[in-house]
């Protein structure tokens, strides 16, 4: 098991940032390097301040030919779910991906707390990755030494993507015209 941790601070006022990720996602991942679409599946308000979202995520990043022939898929796909406490301003999460979902288990928790003298946002990730045997399928023997390298560079992955997804959704939530 790899775990991450990653701090991010932006000029943007918590509870701005904190609104424009929960509830505006699907509208500016467009401008994410890398990333087709966020499509939100299912939304829920639950009892004592809580949000319940489903996100399906669809990447255009190609793998190298040689990992896709090791892990026999072509592409990157996934499902986020996560639950958003108005109250912390925790947000728990858990991601799917599309190919090999019996054999990773990725989940997590990002904080948002005020910053700058409440201009800005103070954001904490802090997550866990692990590759469960049988990923590899027809290289089972192989997975000893590729597991470690593939939970590395997914563990180094994740914190840069919500760094960008972050820088986003303070653009989008500080453009002049957006009202939130």
């Amino acid at each position: 098991m790899k775990t991450f941790k990653t701090l991010v601070i932006l000029r943007c006022p918590h509870l701005v940032l904190w609104a424009t990720m929960r509830d505006y996602l699907p509208e500016f991942a467009s401008r994410l390097p890398e990333i087709e679409s966020v499509t939100q599946t299912d939304r829920k308000i639950g009892e004592g301040g809580q949000t319940h979202i489903v996100n399906e995520w669809r990447s255009s990043y190609h793998l190298p030919t040689s990992v896709r022939s090791i892990i026999g898929i072509a592409g990157f796909g996934w499902t986020d779910r996560n639950c958003w406490d108005e109250r912390t301003h925790v947000c728990q999460w858990t991601i799917e991906p599309y190919a090999m979902a019996e054999h990773v288990l990725c989940q997590g928790q990002t904080k948002f707390e005020p910053a700058m003298a409440g201009q800005g946002t103070r954001v904490t990730l802090e997550g866990s990755l692990e590759l469960k045997a049988g990923f590899l399928r027809k290289a089972i023997a192989a997975e000893a030494i590729v597991a470690p390298i593939l939970e590395s560079a997914v563990a180094t992955v994740i914190p840069k993507s919500l760094r960008s997804t972050l820088e986003a959704a303070a653009t989008f939530a500080n453009q002049p015209s957006k009202t939130l």
